[in-house]
């Protein structure tokens, strides 16, 4: 498989004036668009792949998901995504940065 030829995902940091704002901890999460019609048959959202940088790792906890691998300041990070096969339905990407207490914020989807 040609990594290069796969769609990157990325998660930035707010821009504010002239400047990004860094993030020291991120989830990025992505599920079907809508309910699967079937529950026990769940629906393909495809697979995340990691460049080789340390920055970013698979979740633990949650099969669809990628994480930080430290609390070093980031501005930035990408992974590639390859999309499930044709028919499998609507997918939405959603990503959870720290809030102002510390704490990973609610999901929100970086896209409409």
């Amino acid at each position: 498989m040609n990594f290069f030829s796969l769609p990157a995902v990325s998660v930035k940091g707010y821009r504010v004036q002239h400047s990004t704002q860094k993030f020291t901890e991120f989830m990025l999460i992505v599920e079907p668009s809508n309910t699967p019609v079937d529950v026990y048959r769940p629906q393909s959202v495809g697979t995340f792949q990691l460049y080789g940088d340390s920055l970013t790792m698979h979740s633990e906890y949650c099969p669809n998901a990628v994480t930080h691998t430290s609390s070093i300041p980031k501005s930035e990070i990408q992974v590639m995504w390859t999309a499930p096969p044709a028919g499998s339905g609507c997918i939405r990407f959603r990503e959870a940065l720290p809030s102002k207490c510390g704490n990973l914020g609610s999901l929100r989807s970086p896209v409409p």
